[in-house]
């Protein structure tokens, strides 16, 4: 009897289109859409735009909706909605645009964003044909991201300000975090100037019953701009500079600035899809040390230049993105950085993923590492930077999804 009963859940489990009648309306007679995007507010777009079924992989679907999302200059939000046809609707492709201002609430973006997912999946909807139980409301309204008053008395400049204050501790111990951070940008189509300045300071005391709390301070403060201009749809020249300082790396004060320039192999109109960007910047570099490091000197004054390689592209079988890095001081070219790190995640066939993510350095570049050695304590603190030759790290995924191929239903009982 009870071995009746397993085998009776087991099919039902598996086969429940066998046991039960079906409804009069199946799902593969409305249109599939598959959704590709991350945090596009999904739960939301399948809940409002109900009108198509949605499938869980993307050979199963008629429409894949690839949802793509960069910040504008005003600290809005531009999503790209690229609706690409598959099977009988392949070569039929569509590209939409929700724009969002800075201060709209979520809401407001996620409705925006299904209407412009809503008006994308009518024009295959009206392919086969409009019937009945389908109604469309216009309503016309301003846009942001439109032609703004004529005079703009901040001439596209947008400022920011943030500062935290974190405090966590128990019996034994106690941590106290502030933070500091300011901005300022200009981003018109001609010119992209980008400037801001962040401050932290961290501090640990420990009770080690002993006269006094072992106490751990760390200071970070960094300065970083960029002014770039279009030349065309695939150059741009520029300046850059930075100046920090940090009590891990033994950095007392910091700077580097010089002239830039980048090629993009895509033109830029299709930075939201594809983009292959080649940099180099070169400009004097100076140094000061909290302590005399390895090289037996309290400061530094050299040339550095740098290069950079950089791919980051979506498309239906997935994504790609990758960096490599190169720097190196002059006159010496030995002392150098290589560093290389990227993600990818590819559909290797219907259900099935593969994710790889990791990065690696080749480090010959560590001019500040003090000249004495590190204590324990410093070590285990993460007060002090170590000699190392080398970085790595990596991860390996597979995922695969078998079952209905149906992804429509939202159900929000206990959470998601």
């Amino acid at each position: 009897m009870a071995l009746r009963l397993v085998v009776t859940l087991v099919v039902v489990c598996l086969f429940p289109s066998g046991l039960f009648a079906q409804s009069s309306i199946e799902p593969a007679e409305r249109l599939r859409v598959y959704l590709d995007c991350n945090q596009c507010f999904a739960d939301f777009i399948r809940d409002e735009v109900n009108m198509v079924e949605y499938v869980r992989d993307p050979a199963g679907a008629d429409v894949h909706v690839l949802v793509t999302s960069s910040e504008t200059g005003s600290g809005g939000r531009e999503r790209t909605v690229s609706l690409l046809g598959i099977g009988r609707f392949k070569g039929i492709d569509f590209k939409m645009r929700a724009l969002s201002e800075s201060g709209d609430t979520e809401d407001t973006q996620r409705q925006r964003l299904a209407t412009v997912v809503k008006i994308g999946l009518l024009n295959y909807l009206s392919i086969d044909g409009i019937t009945g139980g389908l109604t469309v409301d216009i309503e016309q309204a301003a846009q942001p991201g439109q032609s703004g008053p004529a005079n703009d008395r901040w001439n596209h400049w947008v400022m920011s300000l943030e500062g935290s204050v974190a405090m966590t501790g128990e019996e034994s111990s106690r941590e106290l975090d502030l933070q500091g951070n300011l901005g300022a940008d200009r981003i018109t189509d001609a010119w992209k100037i980008t400037m801001g300045a962040e401050i932290e300071y961290q501090r640990e005391d420990f009770d080690l019953d002993e006269d006094e709390p072992l106490r751990a301070i760390r200071n970070e403060r960094d300065f970083d701009a960029l002014v770039a201009r279009s030349l065309t749809d695939h150059w741009s020249i520029g300046g850059r500079t930075s100046i920090d300082s940090s009590s891990f790396d033994n950095i007392a004060l910091r700077a580097f600035g010089g002239p830039a320039v980048e090629y993009n192999l895509f033109p830029y109109s299709q930075y939201t899809r594809r983009q292959f960007r080649i940099g180099y910047a070169i400009g004097p570099y100076r140094a000061r040390y909290v302590e005399e490091t390895l090289f037996f000197t309290r400061s530094d004054t050299l040339v550095q230049q740098q290069a950079s390689a950089t791919l980051d592209q979506r498309e239906p079988w997935g994504s790609l993105q990758a960096e490599l890095e190169y720097s190196t001081f002059l006159p010496d070219p030995s002392r150098y950085r290589l560093q290389l790190e990227g993600d990818v995640n590819v559909r290797l066939a219907r259900g099935l993923s593969l994710s790889i993510e990791g990065s690696t350095s080749r480090i010959r570049d560590q001019l500040s590492l003090p000249r004495r050695g590190v204590t324990p304590e410093e070590v285990l603190l993460r007060l002090r930077r170590l000699r190392s030759g080398y970085e790595y790290d990596v991860q390996i995924g597979l995922t695969y999804t078998f079952g209905s191929i149906f992804n429509t239903i939202v159900n929000p009982r206990f959470g998601q």
